[in-house]
């Protein structure tokens, strides 16, 4: 019996000797490899977990579901799908959400309708374009931060139909066929309405550029981008309008704005 237990004994010491990583504070051999081994999976996660943080947020995509009436004569039901540019225009991005997600632009209206230029809605307030405003409080009201006392507005102090949000136009993005930019009547009175350029347009002029004073001229944001549909876009710029005016004879409805998942 104690011959069996001195050589599991010395068994049990050869495998712990075998198997040392340190020899007297100092790695043996086999503990450098250990070390080496460690070492190399610590950064290979380093990596993996820096590249997961930096990897960029994709960009929301929302269907716009529209209803006009065709050349046809027909009511016609289109998708339209556009992608928000949430690092190029935050505010706006966040804003055009948060109105989606409140179901604001359900069943409103483009009541301005130009060919080759625009189409323009989003006014859920009077459906005529003479109203809307942010789904949160940006800091402005109708373009002012402050009153004519010298006082910065609040929530409390500016009418909600005031609210609004400033421009984020010199972010680079321009009117091409197919963007999607703030309405307003205004430096920093963008709010809700939007506008849509069609197929046959590049309206330059709205663009911002270096030197131009945007307190005199116009300059809008440009905040997405039709991925899809956009010939539904153009359709709709070329509908009937009313004499003198911009207002489509026949209704052009926007139904539903839903996030795409």
């Amino acid at each position: 019996m104690n011959k069996l237990a001195s050589l599991m004994d010395e068994k049990a010491i050869s495998l712990g000797v075998g198997f040392q990583m340190f020899d007297e504070g100092n790695p043996t051999p086999l503990g450098l490899v250990v070390l080496l081994v460690v070492g190399m999976l610590l950064l290979v996660s380093f990596k993996v977990i820096t590249d997961w943080l930096d990897t960029p947020e994709e960009n929301p995509i929302v269907t716009l579901e529209i209803s006009y009436m065709a050349k046809s004569g027909e009511r016609t039901t289109a998708l339209v799908e556009i992608e928000l540019y949430q690092e190029d225009a935050p505010l706006h991005v966040e804003n055009f959400l948060l109105l989606v997600e409140d179901l604001r632009y359900d069943f409103t209206t483009f009541h301005r309708v130009i060919d080759d230029f625009m189409i323009q809605g989003g006014d859920f307030e009077n459906r005529d374009g003479t109203g809307g405003y942010t789904g949160k409080w940006f800091g402005y009201c109708n373009g002012d931060e402050y009153d004519d006392s010298g006082n910065r507005y609040t929530p409390e102090t500016c009418e909600l139909s005031r609210w609004s949000l400033p421009g984020e136009h010199t972010n680079g993005l321009t009117h091409v066929p197919g963007a999607l930019a703030a309405a307003h009547a205004g430096l920093n009175t963008d709010s809700s309405q939007f506008y849509i350029v069609p197929e046959d347009s590049t309206p330059s002029h709205l663009d911002w550029q270096p030197g131009k004073d945007c307190s005199q001229e116009s300059c809008h944001t440009v905040y997405g981008q039709v991925i899809s549909g956009l010939e539904h876009i153009t359709a709709i710029s070329e509908v009937e309008t009313g004499n003198g005016n911009d207002v489509p004879v026949h209704e052009v409805r926007l139904m539903h704005v839903t996030l795409k998942e």
